[in-house]
Formats: C-alpha cells, structure tokens, sequence
C-alpha cells in the first residue's frame, strides 16, 4: 500500500494540470455547445481525465449551416409539392393536352397565385420543427434568452420606430441604384408585382407575421448564435448577414438587390441580438420593417423625398441611439 505524500510541488502542479482540464472543457463546450459533467478534483493531487477531442472544421461548420439548409430544404419541398398538385389538377381539369406551353403557362401563373400561402405552410413547418430544437438548445447553452420580460419589451418597443426609418433609408438607396440602374429596377418590380399580385393580404400575413419568426430563429438564433461560440460575436454578425442575405436570392439575378439590403438589414439585426441575446427582440423589430412597406402606403403621395428621407434618419438614429444606451447591460461588441 502506497502511503505517500504529495510534496507541496506535485500538488501545485496537479493544480495546473486541472486549470488546463477545465479551461479545454470550457473551450470544447464553447465550441459545441454540449455540456459536459466536470470532476471534482481530489483534495491532493492527481490526474485529471481526457477532454473529447475537438469537433472537426467540417462538423463545426455544418453545424452552423444546417438549420438554415434545412428551413431551406422545406421551403422547396413545399413548392414542388404544390407545384406537382397544381400541374396534376390542370392535367385532370383540361381536356386538350395538346398545346404544353399553355397548360405550363397556366400552372406557372396558379403558382404565383398561391406562392404567399406556401410561403406561410413552408414558415409554418419550419417553426414547428425549429423552434423546439433552439428552444432545447438555448435551455442546454443558457447563451440565449427567448422570455419577453418588462425590459426586453420596452427595449423591443424601441426598435419599433427605428426599423422604420431604417426601411425608408434603405429604400432610398435601392432606388437611387434603380435611378442608374432602371432595367434592373423594372425587372425588380415586375418580380415583385408577379409574387403578390392577386395575394396582398397573404402575402402582408407572411412578411409581416411568418417571415420575421422563422427568419430570426434561423440565421440570429441558430446560425449567429453557433457562429458566435466559434469565431465571437463580431464574426457571427456578419456570418448571419451573410447567410441572411444568400438565402434571399434566387435563379433571377435582380434578386441580388434584394439580397443586398436583406445582407445590410441582417447586420442590423445581429447587432441588437448580440445587444440583449434575446431573439425576440429582433424578431419584433424584423417584423417592424417589413410591417412598413404597408404603412407607409398609408401616407399621403405628394410627401416629397426631400422631407421623408431626413425623417427616416432622424427616426432611425435617435432610436437606435435610445436602444444602445439602455442595452449597455450587455458587454459591448
């Protein structure tokens, strides 16, 4: 039986040893996101245990990009299944089968007329396979909080003003590419008028209530949030933005308009999630920006720009401004 002492040196260097344990724990976790059970370490020396080896580059970046690849996935899952129901509708309800490009034409043109509600079915699959998946997620990290508390509301409340002056900012500057660019423009609002038209009400449902949901537990809440433990917030701003951004184009290429303020909005919207880390709130201030493409309809016509776009600033800023001093219990980025 072995009655020796640790010398005061082994013991110290048994203390380092278990620093060096926890600090690689710490950083595996970080990288992860998993929690794992730490030892206690015995009162006089001793080794501790292995830590797992770190995740690979390729598994630490797919499990950035999965969540999105999946909403993704659903979205054109949901098209071509509906697309499939309308071409074997048309199929069954016309008796002439002769002429093709009629009968595409014709499924083409139903398509777009209920492009908004599969908008909203794919959203709506995509919530309720997401949101319990962050939900456990945020509950196992604790990074993220989800809880409209009394000062997250107020905080929200805010952003409510300045996402619409940052829409009309952003708006401004799209036309003022389109007044140099107007073949783009036109292709951008033929696009445009071709997804609502027929479907306004649908569509305000989606971008105002669906999109902003869905859209913010994707790229803020997953793929920021996990951006955030490998490379710190900085990085998962604009990773997100990135994302955020890809994910708005399509096999047209005006859509690089549309992902270009969709990028410049997402670094926005990362920067108040990383403000306060609670995904309501840029889900509330998303939903504010989109929610002003209607509500400035509602002004008059003969407002000039050179009035309205000073406002939007003023509006924006003063807000934002509002919103950073009274976010400041958060470190700073």
């Amino acid at each position: 039986m072995d009655n020796h002492e640790p010398t005061r040196e082994e013991i110290e260097e048994s203390r380092k040893q278990w620093d060096e344990y926890y600090k690689r724990l710490a950083e595996y976790q970080r990288l992860t996101g998993q929690p794992l059970q730490a030892p206690i370490p015995p009162p006089y020396g001793g080794n501790p245990p292995a830590v797992p080896p770190k995740p690979s580059l390729f598994r630490r970046i797919w499990h950035v990009a999965w969540p999105p690849l999946l909403y993704l996935g659903i979205m054109y899952l949901v098209s071509f299944a509906a697309a499939l129901l309308i071409t074997v509708g048309l199929v069954l309800q016309e008796s002439d089968l002769s002429d093709v490009s009629a009968l595409t034409d014709k499924a083409l043109e139903t398509a777009y007329r209920y492009s908004s509600l599969m908008s909203i079915a794919a959203a709506a699959i995509g919530m309720a396979v997401l949101i319990p998946i962050y939900l456990k997620e945020r509950r196992r990290t604790g990074e993220n909080t989800v809880g409209a508390d009394t000062a997250t509301v107020k905080l929200a409340a805010l952003l409510l003003p300045c996402a619409v002056g940052m829409y009309i900012i952003l708006i401004y500057l799209v036309n003022f590419f389109f007044a140099f660019f107007p073949d783009v423009g036109n292709d951008y609002n033929e696009l445009m008028n071709d997804i609502i038209r027929g479907q306004t009400h649908l569509f305000a449902l989606y971008s105002v209530l669906f999109a902003p949901i869905i859209e913010e537990i994707v790229y803020r809440g997953f793929v920021q949030g996990r951006a955030r433990r490998l490379l710190g917030p900085r990085h998962a701003i604009f990773i997100s933005a990135a994302v955020f951004g890809a994910a708005h184009l399509s096999f047209s290429a005006v859509t690089l308009v549309q992902a270009a303020y969709a990028a410049a909005l997402g670094i926005l919207l990362g920067w108040v999630y990383e403000r306060r880390r609670n995904i309501i709130v840029p889900i509330a201030m998303h939903m504010a920006f989109n929610a002003s493409n209607y509500l400035l309809r509602l002004l008059p016509e003969d407002i000039p720009d050179v009035f309205l776009l000073p406002v939007g600033l003023i509006v924006a800023f003063v807000f934002l401004f509002a919103f950073h001093h009274y976010s400041k219990e958060r470190e700073p980025i």
